[in-house]
């Protein structure tokens, strides 16, 4: 956890770095406008799926959102963690 939120706040403060050392000027508002776009994204499929377990299964709702949250982070994890070469 404490891995995550060091490489999440890293990616956060060096992002605007990046567009003024590297984006022409007049490009900057695309390339905030595309990087917003792309970091609240994942809200379009979090806020229905609280909607419909929270309507349908109140009684076990922090249980069924913790399985799924646990479940996508593997899914997550087995695809984009770096795989040791066997030796």
């Amino acid at each position: 956890m404490a891995d995550w939120r060091f490489r999440t706040n890293i990616s956060r403060n060096a992002f605007p770095n990046l567009i003024a050392e590297k984006i022409p000027k007049e490009e900057h508002g695309k390339v905030y406008g595309a990087h917003f776009a792309r970091s609240h994204l994942w809200w379009a499929f979090a806020y229905p799926i609280a909607g419909y377990v929270g309507i349908h299964f109140q009684s076990r709702e922090f249980l069924i959102g913790a399985g799924i949250s646990i479940a996508l982070y593997v899914i997550i994890i087995s695809f984009f963690y770096p795989k040791k070469p066997n030796t």
